[in-house]
């Protein structure tokens, strides 16, 4: 189902469950508290492995992995993820490049099964470009504006396959 809808009705919830595919790295420092960023790896139901990168805090990992997150540990470690997907253009190196992570609300160690659960709701920036694969599967390229507090907003990549990027091709 397509809706289309004002600014102020957003959505941006990630909900993952993985293995921790490397030890966190020094992110960032903000007011004192320290960011971490480490690949989560998924599976999909087709065996098949998303990336996804994930940003938390010393306090996040240290909860998660049992010891804090300069001492290592976190390598293959099954964790559960929720929190908001979040966008920066990073303007370091040859031009500027869009990177998109993860950033943590809640990080708990976990056993159940693999999970990727990604819902977005914002405002389309520009109107979609719907296109074939070389197979010729039809595929719609939108990017989602989706608001978040103090005046910011993420924009979002995003891609529809099949029916629904008929649909939102039209739009």
């Amino acid at each position: 189902e397509v809706k289309v809808h004002s600014m102020e009705e957003t959505r941006n919830l990630v909900q993952l469950r993985g293995t921790a595919a490397a030890e966190a790295q020094l992110s960032h420092e903000n007011h004192g508290q320290r960011f971490y960023r480490f690949p989560l790896t998924v599976r999909r139901l087709s065996g098949q492995t998303d990336t996804l990168h994930i940003i938390a805090t010393s306090w996040q990992l240290q909860q998660a992995a049992g010891r804090p997150p300069e001492e290592g540990g976190l390598t293959g470690c099954r964790l559960s993820v929720e929190g908001q997907l979040r966008s920066f253009n990073n303007k370091s190196g040859c031009g500027s490049r869009l990177i998109i992570s993860v950033f943590a609300r809640t990080l708990a160690p976990t056993e159940e099964r693999d999970l990727n659960c990604i819902q977005l709701q914002g405002v389309l920036c520009k109107p979609p470009v719907l296109r074939r694969t070389p197979l010729g599967r039809c595929i719609s390229d939108m990017m989602l504006a989706v608001n978040r507090r103090y005046g910011r907003a993420d924009y979002l990549p995003c891609i529809a396959w099949g029916q629904v990027a008929m649909i939102t091709g039209r739009m």
